[in-house]
């Protein structure tokens, strides 16, 4: 009888263990996807076209590949947006895109970021510098204006 507990036992253990590995996949590929969806809507909001490239060299991102009608890229001059921990990766030739800071003090501290995407108390932050963005768009949607700085 003991042997048979410990084998139903094993069983369990391992189907648990299988349950387990199994929905921590499928959170993370969902993770990538809501991530993915958020750079594809902001682009797509800033730029006002369905076609973006976006270069990504913030860790929170990485796991980012191309989706929809967002194509990553792996030089910032071929990029519509960069997405960035700081600018200390960024070649000074692409200062001249919209970049946007997974960091809220570089955000703060750096003149060439134009926004942020940031978790602070596991919340969402997304904020835009005003004169930053009107130099990149004529008009500001309603949308939009409501992440600005």
């Amino acid at each position: 009888m003991g042997r048979l507990r410990v084998a139903i036992l094993k069983k369990t253990v391992i189907f648990i263990i299988i349950i387990i590995l199994n929905s921590s996949l499928i959170f993370a590929d969902s993770l990538t996807t809501i991530k993915s969806e958020l750079l594809y809507q902001l682009s797509t909001q800033l730029l006002n076209k369905q076609k973006i490239s976006v270069y990504i060299s913030a860790n929170i991102f990485n796991d980012v590949k191309s989706y929809k009608g967002m194509q990553r890229v792996y030089f910032c001059s071929k990029a519509d947006i960069i997405v960035a921990d700081n600018t200390t990766n960024i070649s000074r030739d692409c200062f001249n895109k919209i970049i946007i800071s997974t960091n809220y003090r570089t955000y703060k501290d750096n003149n060439n970021i134009t926004g942020a995407i940031f978790w602070q108390k596991g919340r969402l932050n997304i904020l835009f510098k005003k004169d930053k963005i009107k130099k990149f768009l004529k008009h500001i949607n309603k949308e939009l204006q409501k992440f600005l700085d």
